[in-house]
Formats: structure tokens, C-alpha cells, sequence
């Protein structure tokens, strides 16, 4: 299946946005690792992991095998579920430098595993209705 240049113009957008989010969580990662006087928290410093592989690996497939992005609302969803996830490392990960925890950490990855399975409803659920269109 053969995209448009708007499909290829924002799947690269969409990569271009995770390529940003993941330089500068590994950027400020660094920096605060830097002013954290030696401590510092596997979150903190993997926190651009979660960008990379959740984020540029499938949108960047998607133009290498020009395959066409799902609906909006599902590559929003997704988007906004690893955005999430990255956000709960970085909080993570700071409140591990400081020495303390919260017991409401645990939410993030529940929350981001909703959001996930919310994204691929989203998806099968426009790609029946235009089957059935």
C-alpha cells in the first residue's frame, strides 16, 4: 500500500517529535545526574529508552515499510500513553536521588497499560467502521 506525501509528512512528524522528546530526556538525565553529586537512579538515566523504543521504532517502521498510521485518535492516545511512561521514570527517578518513594508511582505503568489497550481499540474499532462503510 503506497502512502501520500501528507501520510509520509506526518509519520515523519511524529518521529521527529519522539526524536526531540528522547534528546532531551537524555540531556536533562545527564544534567541532573551531573548536579546529583554521584547518586543517581536507573529511571533517571534510562528514562530516554521509553521514547526510543516505544516512540521512534514503530512510527519509523511505519515509514520504512510505508505502512499507513492508524487513526488519529489511537496515534494520539499512544503517544500521549509513552509520554506517560516517561514522565513516571523522570518522577521516578528523581524521587530515587532524593532518597524517597510514593506508593502512587505504581500507577503510571498501570496507567500507561490502559492507555495502550485504549490506542488499539481505537485503532480496530476505525478500521472496522470504514470495512463496514
Amino acid at each position: 500500500m503506497s502512502m501520500s506525501n501528507e501520510m509520509v509528512k506526518k509519520n515523519k512528524k511524529i518521529v521527529l517529535l519522539f526524536t526531540v522528546v528522547t534528546i532531551f530526556i537524555a540531556v536533562f538525565s545527564t544534567i541532573y545526574e551531573f548536579f546529583s553529586f554521584g547518586v543517581y537512579s536507573p529511571y533517571m538515566v534510562f528514562a530516554f529508552l521509553i521514547p526510543l523504543i516505544f516512540g521512534i521504532v514503530p512510527f519509523g517502521s511505519c515509514i520504512a515499510l510505508k505502512r499507513k498510521l492508524p487513526a488519529r485518535s489511537s496515534v494520539e492516545m499512544y503517544s500521549g500513553a509513552v509520554m506517560l511512561l516517561t514522565a513516571g521514570c523522570i518522577v521516578r527517578g528523581v524521587l530515587d536521588v532524593y532518597g524517597t518513594t510514593n506508593r502512587k508511582l505504581i500507577l503510571y505503568p498501570i496507567i500507561f497499560v490502559v492507555m495502550v489497550i485504549v490506542s488499539f481499540y481505537l485503532k480496530y474499532r476505525d478500521e472496522n467502521k470504514k470495512m463496514t462503510e
